[in-house]
């Protein structure tokens, strides 16, 4: 059946070269996926970002009945995988599994490539808000105690830089309490967690599902979220930060992305596919276990996101004076 279709499609073609009529045949016959679905990962196997992957990825194969797989090509703060993926062939089948660090990275490491020019959004998986945690021993219940606290310590009060979002929450803290507080860095949110359950930190901005960890087992005291809206489960009680500060929101998301000359219609088809798997009832399971909201929709609301983001970072930095390292 498919020779014949395919002998059909070679005589289309050949009648309109002959009669010199333009048959747009191979714009209207493309489909996506053409052969093996590949989402790569551009961070080290067994994180946050490779387990989401691996879960869509299983789920896409099955509605698909193509093999998708998961590759995880970890450096340089993920940008070695991104430039792969940026110079791959722009079929759909290669596609970028991002996370805020594709905006920020520019703003944090001199000799980072803004890789940014050479993608197109696909589609937004989800979203995951960040948690204002403090020491489980520090005298503070809410945000105005901790911004009082922070100006009558003058620089007593240190904020964990775990990466770049985290570091943003401190700066943007900084900047709406005008209080003195001091940056202590670490490497990722391990160690940063470590470091505030010892007491060696005063605060830390962290993703809610680690945070939710840290907080039941009373190594720290979660303050409020920089979520946009209030949450739910465990931290459903929280206040929102920015009702203590206007702007004040820090959520983190995850998505995917393709090479910046991927056709139209094949980012529609990709997006219409992976709408269905996040719609299924055992992905929204798994993404509300792990404090995941779902976002899906069209490419451009993801395009809409990274934009706003972009900006907003941005100011953050500018205004805090943040110099790339």
């Amino acid at each position: 059946m498919r020779r014949k279709a395919l002998i059909a499609h070679m005589a289309l073609a050949a009648l309109g070269a002959a009669s010199g009529i333009g048959i747009p045949v191979l714009a209207q016959a493309q489909t996506w996926p053409s052969g093996t679905v590949r989402i790569i990962v551009p961070f080290p196997p067994g994180g946050p970002t490779d387990v989401v992957a691996r879960l869509i990825s299983v789920k896409l194969a099955k509605n698909l009945d193509r093999t998708v797989i998961v590759e995880n090509k970890a450096g340089a703060a993920g940008q070695l995988g991104a430039q792969y993926v940026a110079n791959a062939k722009p079929d759909g089948n290669t596609l970028l599994f991002v996370v805020p660090a594709i905006i920020t990275n520019t703003l944090f490491q001199k000799d980072a490539v803004d890789v940014l020019p050479d993608l197109r959004p696909v589609i937004a998986l989800n979203t995951v808000p960040n948690i204002l945690l403090v020491r489980h021993d520090l005298p503070v219940s809410n945000v105005s105690d901790l911004e009082k606290l922070a100006k009558s310590k003058n620089g007593e009060i240190s904020c964990a830089s775990s990466g770049s979002l985290p570091t943003l929450g401190c700066e943007l803290f900084r900047a709406h309490t005008k209080a003195n507080i001091t940056m202590v860095s670490y490497k990722g949110n391990g160690p940063a967690l470590a470091a505030l359950g010892s007491g060696e930190v005063s605060m830390l901005f962290d993703v809610a599902n680690t945070a939710a960890e840290a907080a039941k087992a009373g190594r720290a005291k979660a303050l409020a979220t920089t979520n946009d809206r209030p949450m739910t489960g465990l931290f459903a009680d929280l206040p929102l930060m920015k009702a203590s500060y206007a702007g004040f929101d820090l959520v983190s998301w995850q998505g995917l992305m393709a090479p910046r000359h991927t056709p139209d219609d094949i980012v529609a088809a990709a997006n219409a596919a992976i709408n269905k798997v996040l719609e299924d009832p055992e992905i929204r399971q798994a993404f509300d276990a792990a404090m995941l909201a779902p976002v899906g929709g069209p490419a451009e609301r993801f395009q809409a996101m990274i934009k706003s983001d972009s900006e907003k970072y941005a100011t953050v930095v500018k205004n805090a004076g943040i110099q790339p390292q």
